[in-house]
Protein backbone atom coordinates (compact mmCIF):
# COMPACT_ATOMS: atom_id res chain seq x y z
CA UNK A 1 0.00 0.00 0.00
CA UNK A 2 2.85 2.22 0.93
CA UNK A 3 4.71 3.71 -2.25
CA UNK A 4 8.51 5.11 -1.62
CA UNK A 5 8.34 7.59 -4.30
CA UNK A 6 5.22 9.48 -3.67
CA UNK A 7 6.47 13.24 -3.08
CA UNK A 8 3.10 14.60 -1.36
CA UNK A 9 0.67 12.44 0.20
CA UNK A 10 -2.32 12.73 3.03
CA UNK A 11 -3.11 9.23 4.16
CA UNK A 12 -6.53 9.75 5.64
CA UNK A 13 -7.67 7.23 7.96
CA UNK A 14 -11.70 6.79 8.32
CA UNK A 15 -14.56 4.31 8.98
CA UNK A 16 -17.60 3.45 6.82
CA UNK A 17 -19.77 4.56 10.00
CA UNK A 18 -17.90 7.76 10.61
CA UNK A 19 -19.96 10.80 9.97
CA UNK A 20 -17.28 13.28 10.44
CA UNK A 21 -15.33 11.19 7.81
CA UNK A 22 -18.12 11.41 5.13
CA UNK A 23 -17.97 14.98 5.09
CA UNK A 24 -14.36 15.35 5.59
CA UNK A 25 -13.56 13.57 2.10
CA UNK A 26 -14.89 16.49 -0.30
CA UNK A 27 -12.89 19.08 1.66
CA UNK A 28 -10.18 16.96 1.63
CA UNK A 29 -10.27 15.68 -2.14
CA UNK A 30 -10.83 19.30 -2.84
CA UNK A 31 -7.50 20.76 -1.11
CA UNK A 32 -5.40 17.46 -2.38
CA UNK A 33 -6.38 18.52 -6.30
CA UNK A 34 -5.98 22.27 -5.61
CA UNK A 35 -2.61 22.02 -4.08
CA UNK A 36 -1.37 18.63 -6.26
CA UNK A 37 -1.34 16.19 -3.27
CA UNK A 38 -1.99 12.62 -3.21
CA UNK A 39 -4.33 11.15 -1.17
CA UNK A 40 -4.61 7.41 0.40
CA UNK A 41 -7.82 6.51 1.50
CA UNK A 42 -7.35 3.57 4.62
CA UNK A 43 -10.42 1.95 6.22
CA UNK A 44 -9.69 0.96 9.58
CA UNK A 45 -11.45 -1.53 9.78
CA UNK A 46 -10.22 -3.26 6.54
CA UNK A 47 -6.34 -2.29 7.29
CA UNK A 48 -6.50 -2.32 11.06
CA UNK A 49 -2.52 -2.92 10.76
CA UNK A 50 -1.66 0.31 8.64
CA UNK A 51 -4.36 2.10 11.25
CA UNK A 52 -2.45 0.86 13.96
CA UNK A 53 1.07 1.52 13.22
CA UNK A 54 0.60 5.02 12.60
CA UNK A 55 -1.04 5.34 16.47
CA UNK A 56 -4.54 6.26 14.65
CA UNK A 57 -7.06 6.24 18.19
CA UNK A 58 -9.84 8.26 16.35
CA UNK A 59 -11.08 9.15 12.94
CA UNK A 60 -10.89 11.30 11.16
CA UNK A 61 -7.37 11.35 10.82
CA UNK A 62 -4.82 12.53 8.09
CA UNK A 63 -1.28 12.23 7.94
CA UNK A 64 0.28 14.15 5.79
CA UNK A 65 3.99 12.94 4.39
CA UNK A 66 6.36 14.63 1.96
CA UNK A 67 8.72 11.74 0.46
CA UNK A 68 7.50 9.24 3.42
CA UNK A 69 8.39 11.35 6.11
CA UNK A 70 5.32 12.56 8.71
CA UNK A 71 5.04 16.55 8.54
CA UNK A 72 1.27 16.81 10.01
CA UNK A 73 -1.17 14.68 11.40
CA UNK A 74 -4.74 16.29 11.86
CA UNK A 75 -7.67 14.62 14.29
CA UNK A 76 -11.33 15.30 13.69
CA UNK A 77 -13.06 17.43 11.01
CA UNK A 78 -11.01 19.81 9.58
CA UNK A 79 -12.04 23.00 7.29
CA UNK A 80 -9.98 24.14 3.91
CA UNK A 81 -8.52 27.28 5.63
CA UNK A 82 -7.26 24.92 8.55
CA UNK A 83 -6.01 22.44 5.61
CA UNK A 84 -4.13 25.29 3.98
CA UNK A 85 -2.95 26.39 6.66
CA UNK A 86 -1.70 23.42 8.97
CA UNK A 87 -0.65 21.39 5.66
CA UNK A 88 1.13 24.20 3.38
CA UNK A 89 3.02 25.96 5.77
CA UNK A 90 6.23 24.46 4.90
CA UNK A 91 5.63 24.02 1.50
Amino acid sequence: MENPNRENVIINFHADWCSPCKLQKPILEKFAKENNIEIEDVDIEENYEMAQKYGIRSVPTMVYTRNNIIVETLVGLQKESLLKAKLLKNY
